[in-house]
Parts: structure tokens; sequence; C-alpha cells
């Protein structure tokens, strides 16, 4: 925790490291997670900032609301009742790729006005299931630039720069097509990038800087969202007294209409609002969210930074100029210098009040060294790093945490939710506490992003409700 306070601090002059060169050397035009001009940083992070506060976020709930929609009616096929006993639950689905196609399309809209229907129609599917492995040969080729000479790297990574050419094709794609639209019925996140200008020198976006631009976009609103809503949904079916609670919770606050009792269950319209205030009141929803990534981040290994020319004190221990320096959030996550019991599956943790009472009780466990201003999407700065840290964080926080909680919050509210007992998927194999070993563990694969299949689920209708 202390390392991270210190590498992270913005008063430090760290830069980015060298490895996010490559991504220039891809696009043609830096983005603007990876440029290591500050000031230049600095104006695009603004503009981004601007273009999806929180008040802007809420006025997407048209362009995300279809696609949840959409969804719910995809994991509906084959669901039953719960008076036809085992005939009442549904094929397994493999909610990687369920949760994959509805993030996906909700980003197209959020960001460019435009819907990649992936959820009903298969044309950039192979895309979304590839686009770990494109920021893979992205990360990998950035740690070897030597490779750029003779095109090595196309011969070595063959697979990955593949995926790094999709990623291209398409985000030039949107971009192009958004840039020539002259009127959208919609508010999007293209129109603030596209009128955005340096307010001292009148400079707008380069049309190669917005599809560099638009490659971050569509990376940082799926893979980031994919990964910790599976992960959140794995533990919660290997956690049943968690997942009883949530839904319990959920249902609380939304609570079916009495005429609605007995009706079939896509007759009822579900109450549950985009980025409404009732939604983000549920805590607990937020904290198990907090509480996957945390065991489970997104990008489990660094996001490297180099030393500025002063040397830097990392830790009590002193690193010289020049020097890549990094911090893996797998390891800072699981770390029981951070967190008490690190690999129990314990949202409560991420709850002020609950982790007060848990200290007398034994309940909650506490190391102390969880600060007390710790809670649920509010983040524990400097050890619970899912987001990044420091002056490169990811500024789409907020929209990723309303994304994920309308998806889950409706699975929850309709559907009651189990492990199919045929599969194992997304579980490691064995008895071990963390690891590949460990069954209860959800088995991510490192591509600088995350990677993953499953978990399997199998969904019914809730009681009071028929099919």
């Amino acid at each position: 925790m202390a390392a991270s306070k210190d590498l992270h601090d913005v008063r430090k002059k760290t830069n980015k490291a060298d490895a996010y060169a490559s991504f220039k050397r891809f696009f043609g035009a830096e983005m603007s997670l990876t440029t290591v001009d500050h000031k230049e940083h600095t104006f695009r992070r603004a503009v981004n900032q601007a273009a999806i506060t929180p008040a802007a976020v809420k006025d997407f709930e048209g362009q995300v609301t279809p696609h949840v929609d959409d969804f719910i009616s995809i994991i509906a096929e084959g669901a039953g009742s719960k008076a036809q006993g085992e005939n009442g639950w549904s094929s397994g689905k493999d909610m990687s790729y369920a949760v994959a196609f509805c993030l996906a399309d909700i980003m197209g809209s959020v960001t460019f006005g435009r819907t990649w229907n992936a959820q009903r129609d298969p044309q950039y599917r192979h895309f979304i299931k590839d686009l770990p492995n494109g920021v893979a040969g992205i990360h990998l080729v950035g740690h070897m630039q030597s490779l750029f000479f003779g095109n090595l790297h196309k011969l070595l990574f063959k697979e990955l720069i593949t995926g790094v050419g999709n990623l291209m094709k398409v985000s030039r794609s949107f971009a192009l097509w958004r840039l020539e639209q002259e009127s959208m019925p919609n508010r999007d996140i293209w129109a603030a990038l596209i009128a955005a200008r340096d307010p001292k020198t009148g400079r707008k976006f380069t049309t190669d800087e917005l599809i560099s631009e638009a490659s971050l976009f569509i990376i940082g609103g799926t893979d980031g969202m994919i990964t910790s809503t599976t992960a959140t949904l794995f533990y919660l079916t290997h956690n049943p007294r968690t997942l009883e609670r949530v839904t319990r919770e959920i249902r609380e606050a939304y609570p079916l209409e009495v005429e609605d009792i007995g009706k079939k269950a896509l007759d009822v319209k579900c109450p549950i609002r985009f980025a409404s205030a009732e939604l983000q009141a549920i805590d607990y929803l937020t904290a198990c969210i907090d509480e996957a990534m945390r065991l489970s981040p997104p990008v489990a290994s660094i996001l490297p930074r180099e030393v500025g020319p002063d040397g830097l004190m990392v830790d009590g221990e002193f690193f010289p100029p020049g020097v890549n320096l990094g911090i893996p959030h797998y390891s800072m996550h699981h770390s029981g210098d951070n967190f008490a019991e690190p690999l129990k599956y314990v949202p409560e943790r991420w709850i002020p009040e609950e982790r007060k009472r848990g200290a007398k009780d034994g309940s909650v466990p506490v190391s102390g060294k969880e600060p007390a201003t710790m809670k649920a999407a509010a983040g524990h700065s400097d050890g619970f790093t899912p987001f990044g840290a420091g002056r490169s964080s990811c500024i789409g926080k907020y929209l990723a945490y309303q994304e994920m909680s309308i998806v889950l919050a409706r699975l929850l509210w309709l559907f009651d939710i189990r492990l199919d007992p045929n599969s194992n998927l997304g579980e490691g194999v064995g008895d071990d506490l963390e690891g590949r070993g460990c069954r209860n563990e959800f088995q991510l694969y490192d591509r600088f992003v995350s990677s993953q299949k499953g978990p399997m689920l199998q969904f019914r209708y809730r009681e009071e409700l028929a099919a």
C-alpha cells in the first residue's frame, strides 16, 4: 500500500513508461491514456471527463436501457418458474459472452451513437471476443519495440498483431462514421470530443487523434466492465449467503406492484432505472462489485511508470531516473497487509457500519490497516486500484459502476440464478486457497486487460412471477 501511495502521488515526477509508445506506432497518434506529454494529457483528460460527468451519464439512459432490455430477453430464453422444479431452470449460459455483447452494445451507443448490435447480430462478435488479444499485442510489443524494425512483431506474434489490426479497423470505422454525421438524435460522448478546443491554442483533435481516442473508449468501455460483471456473478453464485442478501436488498428496494404478482414475467415492467439515486443507494450491490474487482482485478498486472529525472523514493527504497516501476494489482489486492483474510469474498468489508460491527463480533474480517473511510464505490485508493491511480486513473469509473449495476440489478430482480451443475467454467481445478488450483477463484488470463470464460449460469423467474 505504501509503495502504491508513493508511486501514484501526482506530485511526484513520473512519466508513462516507454511501453505505451507502441500505441502511436500502430495508430499513428497517441490517445489520452498513452501520451507522455503532461499538458496534452491534461487537455484530453479534461475533454473526456466533461463528456461523462454524472449529469451527462444520466442522459445516457435512453441509449443504455434498450440494450439491457435485449440482454434480459436473451437470458429469459428457456427460463421457467419455481413451480416447475428442475424443469424451471434454463439451459446454461456462458455469461462471459452474454455480458460482453451487452456491454459492447451499450458502449457503441453511448460513445458513437451507433450500436454494435452484437447481442442480435454476429458481425462484431469475433472482434469483441478477440479484443484482449489486440490489447495484449500493443502492450507486448511496447516492451520490445526493436521488433518493429523489419516487422518482426508480425512474424513472432501473428495472432496478437491480428487482434491489433482488428482494433484499429473497428476504431477507424466507427470514428469516421461518426465524423460524417451532421446531427445525432441523442447526445453521445463523441460530440464532446469533436467540439473540443484547447482553451489556450484553439487546437482541436485531428482525425488520427480521434481514431486513437476511439480505441480508448472501445477498450475502456468494454473489457474492464466485462471482467468485473462476470466476476461478480461468479462470486455471488459461489457464495449463496451473499447472493441471497443482495437479491433480497434489490427486490426490497424495488417491490413488485400487487397487481403484477402472478403475471407472466415478461409482461411486468421492471422499475429499476439506469443511474438512478435509488439504484446507487443499494450499497451492498456496489460492495459485491468492489469485492469481485478486488479478488479478480480487470488489469491483473502492472500499469508501468518511468521514474523522472530526480529519481523516486518508493516505500523507503530509492529508484534512479529512467527505471520502469509498477505494482501488480492482483498481488496488492490479495495482500494480507492491505485486507484482512484477503482470499475470502466478503462484500461487507466495504460497508463502514458493518465493518465496525464485524470488528466486535468477528463476522467481518478487519485487519486494522483498512482505513475507516473505506467504502463501496469510493475505493481504497492506495491498496485497491482496479481503475488505476494517480493522474492516469480511469475517468470512466462513475459510468462503469452505473452500467454494471443496472445489468446486475435487472438480472437479480427478475431471476433466480444458480451455477449450471454440469459445468465448472470459470473455476480453478482443485482445493487450493488461491490461483489455478482454487475452484472458488474466478480464473483470469492476463492480456494487460483480462480475458475469461464463464461462469455458466442457469436462470428461472422469481417465485412471484409466471413463465
